[in-house]
C-alpha cells in the first residue's frame, strides 16, 4: 500500500516536504507560512511544494535548478530518495525520475513540476522486498512534527540558532523504519529543548556581588523603599550572568552621593555587569529638575547583546557605552542591539519619554573592524602654500600634502 498524502495533517504533509527537499525538520515560523498556505483554497499541495522549489535554501542547495544538466538532475532525484528513504533509487526509477525533472525545468508542455514529482515520490512510497519506504518516512515525518512542535514550545530563533538549525537535520539522520529509532530520537528532541531557566537574583540595597549559573538567569533590581526610594541596583554592585542566555532588569529613579538628596549630590549608576546578553531598564519620572534624566554609565558594562529603556516613564541617558565582551574583544557596533519599549507618552516636563545613548567614540565600529578607527587633520597656511606655486593644492591626499 502506497502512501495517500490527503490522510495526513497539514503538518505532516509539509513535514514530509521538507524531508524531501532539505533533509531536516520544519522551523516553527516555515511551518506556520506554510501552514497558512495549505488552508489556502485557492492553492494545491502541488503548487506549495512546487514553491519550495524557488525558496532561497533549495536554490543553495540546488543551484542546478537554474542551469540544469543530465548528471546534476540524477544527484537531486538521489539525494531526494536519500533523505526521504535512506537509500538510492533504482536504475529504472532514477532514469525516469530525472527526465521528469529535466523535462519540469525546461518548462516542456505536459511536464510535472518539481514539487509534484517530490509529491509523487513520496506518494509512491510502499513497504518492499526492496525496503520499507512508507514505514520509513513515517516514521521521519513522526520525528519531525515532534521536533518542530518542541522547537516552537521553546521558542527558538531558528534565522540565528545554529544549534537548533544542526538539530533539524541530525535529528532525522538515523530514524529508519526500525520503531526504536523513533524512539532514541524523541529522546533526543527532550534533551535538545530542555528547560534552559536559571535562578532569579535580586539585588538589595547593600552591594551585591552574583555570579549566575549556566542556564538562563534573571537578575531583577527593584527600587526599594528605606525611608525613601533607592535603587537596589547601584554603582557598587558586581554583576556576572555567567553561561547561558541572561536578562538584567533594572528599575531605576536618581541615585545620589551619601545621604542628604541634595540636588548637588546626584551621580550616574555605574554598575560593573559582564555575561548579561539583555539588559532592560525602567527610568522612573523624577520631575523636571535636578537628576530629572536617570544616567547610566556603561563604561564597565561588557557582552550585552541588547540594552535600552523598557516600560519608563522618565528620560533615561545611557554613555559611555561599548562594545567589548570581557575578553577585552571589541565587536561591531552594530552587534549591539538599542531597545525602546513600551515607553511612556508623555512624563511630568509634558513632553514624550527620551532615550539617549551615547558610545565611548573607541567603539564606533563597522564591516569587520576590531579597534577603533583614525582620522588625521592637518593644519596649512593656504596663503603661504599657494605663493608662487598655483598648483601646489592639486596634490593633496589624505594624509596631507605630498
Amino acid at each position: 500500500m502506497s502512501l495517500d498524502l490527503t490522510t495526513i495533517s497539514a503538518q505532516e504533509q509539509l513535514a514530509a516536504i521538507y524531508i524531501g527537499y532539505y533533509d531536516r525538520a520544519a522551523d516553527p515560523v516555515g511551518e506556520d507560512f506554510w501552514e497558512s498556505a495549505v488552508a489556502n483554497p485557492n492553492l494545491s499541495l502541488a503548487d506549495i511544494a512546487t514553491d519550495f522549489a524557488t525558496q532561497p535554501e533549495t536554490l543553495i542547495a540546488y543551484p542546478f535548478l537554474d542551469a540544469p544538466t543530465a548528471e546534476e538532475a540524477e544527484g537531486f532525484i538521489a539525494e531526494v530518495f536519500l533523505n526521504l528513504f535512506n537509500r538510492a533509487p533504482d536504475a529504472a526509477g532514477l532514469e525516469f525520475w530525472s527526465g521528469a525533472l529535466l523535462s519540469a525545468i525546461a518548462g516542456d508542455e505536459g511536464a510535472l513540476s518539481v514539487g509534484e514529482i517530490i509529491l509523487a515520490i513520496i506518494e509512491g512510497a510502499q513497504d518492499s522486498a526492496e525496503g520499507n519506504d512508507r514505514t520509513t518516512i513515517l516514521n521521519k515525518i513522526e520525528v519531525a512534527t515532534t521536533w518542530t512542535d518542541a522547537a516552537d514550545a521553546a521558542g527558538i530563533d531558528y534565522t540565528s540558532d545554529t544549534a537548533a538549525q544542526n538539530s533539524a537535520k541530525s535529528i532525522i539522520e538515523g530514524v529508519t523504519d526500525a520503531a526504536a529509532t523513533v524512539t532514541a530520537a524523541k529522546s533526543t528532541i527532550d534533551g535538545v529543548f530542555a528547560s534552559t531557566a536559571g535562578e532569579e537574583f535580586r539585588l538589595t540595597l547593600t552591594t551585591d556581588e552574583i555570579t549566575g549559573t549556566d542556564n538562563d538567569d534573571t537578575f531583577n533590581a527593584y527600587v526599594k523603599q528605606d525611608g525613601g526610594l533607592s535603587n537596589s541596583l547601584s554603582s557598587a554592585d558586581i554583576l556576572d550572568g555567567g553561561a547561558g542566555n541572561d536578562r538584567l532588569y533594572a528599575d531605576l529613579t536618581s541615585e545620589y552621593l551619601g545621604n542628604s538628596g541634595d540636588a548637588v549630590d546626584y551621580t550616574d549608576i555605574q554598575p560593573r555587569v559582564k555575561n548579561i546578553e539583555e539588559i532592560d531598564i525602567e527610568a522612573r519620572d523624577y520631575g523636571d529638575g535636578a537628576g530629572a534624566e536617570i544616567v547610566v554609565d556603561g563604561k564597565h558594562i561588557t557582552d550585552h547583546v541588547e540594552i535600552g529603556s523598557y516600560y519608563s516613564d522618565g528620560d533615561l541617558r545611557i554613555e559611555n557605552l561599548t562594545t567589548l565582551t570581557s575578553s577585552g574583544y571589541a565587536r561591531d557596533t552594530s552587534e549591539i542591539t538599542i531597545t525602546m519599549d513600551h515607553t511612556d507618552n508623555f512624563n511630568s516636563d509634558d513632553d514624550a519619554s527620551d532615550l539617549t545613548v551615547l558610545f565611548d567614540n573607541d567603539y564606533i565600529l563597522g564591516r569587520g573592524q576590531t579597534s577603533e578607527g583614525q582620522i588625521f587633520y592637518f593644519l596649512l597656511d593656504e596663503d603661504a602654500e599657494l605663493a608662487g606655486n598655483p598648483n601646489r593644492l592639486n596634490n593633496i591626499d589624505v594624509d596631507g600634502i605630498r
